[in-house]
Order: C-alpha cells, then structure tokens, then sequence
C-alpha cells in the first residue's frame, strides 16, 4: 500500500511530532487537519502530508509506525553526529542570554554548514515534502534541544518575506542548556 493510500492516523487531542517538534491535533475536516504547536502557533495542512511526516521520523528513530498518536515513545531518537554539532551551533549563540528568533539560528546553521560537513549538493537536496535536507536537520536540531529542556520557545515572531507573513519561535537558552554547552565544550 502506497502512502498517500494508507489512512491518517490523527485523532482530537492527541499529540504527535513533524520536522519542526510535537503539535496537538485540534481540528479534522476530510484531509484537511488542524494543528496547534505549544506556543500558540496553529495552521491547517493535508492530513496525508502530515501522516506521511509523522511515519517517516517514527522509521528514522526506529519507533514501531503502529504506536502513531500514543503518548509513549514519542521522544526523538539521538541526534546524528551533524545534529549534535548543530545543537551546539545553537546553544553557543544562545549563550550570550539573549532571546533569538529561529530565522537567526537558521541563518547562523546556514552560515557554518561547510563546517557541519554539508555539501553545496546536500544544501541543495529537497525531501518529496520539499523540505530540505539541512532544514530538516536544523529543525531537529531545534526541536531536541526544546525536548531536552536546553533551550525553550520563549514566543513567535512575525515578519514578512515577498509580501507573505510568516511566523517563526524565539527560543532562549535555559540554565540547564548553558551547563550542558560548557560539558560539550569541555569535550566530557
């Protein structure tokens, strides 16, 4: 069975995870699917998409697909070597205890993304979702040190690109964070 063949799993209320982190299903309409993130941040998206979403991390953490929307094992897996040096990017910006939108971050990742051991061509890779590659890993990156409570979403910001209103987390380094950033320094 293909997947755009295969039903979306979602159900009211229950909790699940996308390249960005964990949102709460609040509305369904056909394949249309209402999300709310943790700050507030909602949109509508195809049920399809997001299913397909969803299944793909579960396969990446080696998560059983048939656990879809059960409050166990929705933790993400461990960080790849890149991520883990993309967290460490962040959390080195957000040292300096200042609140810091995820364009920023984004663009402090895209700045050193030779460094993290991408390829012009991996910058340049798009998942069927046409999400990058580097995208992807940042979002990662973001959402698990969100899990790990090394860093918070501290609220949304709203600018404009082409005329289009888009909307991103300011995140903002916890105590907890700074500790683990100095052990990561420390090289322990």
């Amino acid at each position: 069975m293909n997947d755009s063949a295969r039903p979306t799993p979602f159900e009211i209320g229950h909790e699940y995870l996308d390249r960005i982190g964990q949102y709460t299903v609040i509305a369904i309409n056909g394949d249309q699917l209402t999300i709310e993130r943790s700050d507030g941040q909602r949109a509508t998206q195809s049920a399809t998409i997001k299913a397909n979403i969803y299944r793909n991390i579960l396969d990446e953490r080696g998560a059983a697909v048939g656990s879809i929307g059960s409050r166990r094992g929705r933790r993400l897996g461990q960080p790849t070597r890149r991520q883990r040096d993309m967290m460490e990017k962040i959390l080195t910006l957000e040292a300096d205890g200042a609140d810091h939108e995820g364009r920023e971050i984004d663009g402090v990742l895209a700045a050193h993304a030779g460094e993290l051991g991408y390829s012009k061509d991996d910058l340049l890779r798009f998942h069927a979702n046409g999400r990058g590659v580097f995208a992807n890993d940042g979002d990662f990156a973001k959402a698990k040190l969100t899990e790990e409570g090394l860093h918070e979403s501290v609220g949304v910001a709203v600018h404009s690109v082409d005329g289009k209103r888009h909307q991103c987390n300011v995140y903002h380094i916890t105590a907890q964070g700074v500790a683990t950033l100095r052990r990561w320094q420390l090289g322990l």
